[in-house]
């Protein structure tokens, strides 16, 4: 119990899902079948057939089954059969693409018609301010 503690906390510590996705791949291994069976109108074929490890004394890996990894590590099966798929169709990390701007490139003509409309007026200089490196300048109504 102590070993699945350790490899249950080792995950969760890392709260960027880029380093947890390293840790799902370090602790699977995906292979192509070694013999395909054809059975009946079931015509797609597996691509992969995984093991799954944890970490037992610090040395040796011991292999689970899937539902066993994946409740270990709090995650769904689908998040470790989409990250192991991924690697082992392109050899590279699934890339994260959540967040970022969406939006912006949508109302980037307006931007800029605002801002030009804004540099076309002039403005009217009144100094209130005693020191004159402070003008002040207002827009006419």
């Amino acid at each position: 119990m102590q070993d699945v503690r350790k490899f249950h906390q080792s995950f969760c510590s890392e709260k960027d899902k880029q380093v947890q996705n390293c840790l799902i791949l370090e602790y699977t291994q995906s292979e192509s079948p070694k013999s395909v069976r054809h059975r009946g109108e079931r015509k797609q074929i597996r691509e992969t057939t995984n093991r799954y490890l944890t970490r037992h004394r610090r040395t040796e890996h011991v292999h689970v089954c899937k539902k066993y990894f994946c409740s270990i590590l709090g995650i769904s099966e689908k998040r470790v059969q989409r990250v192991y798929s991924k690697y082992f169709k392109t050899g590279l990390q699934p890339s994260v693409n959540r967040g970022g701007d969406h939006k912006s490139h949508y109302f980037a003509e307006k931007k800029t018609a605002v801002k030009s409309f804004i540099e076309s007026l002039v403005p009217l200089v009144k100094d209130y301010c005693r020191a004159s490196s402070n003008v002040t300048q207002y827009f006419p109504s």
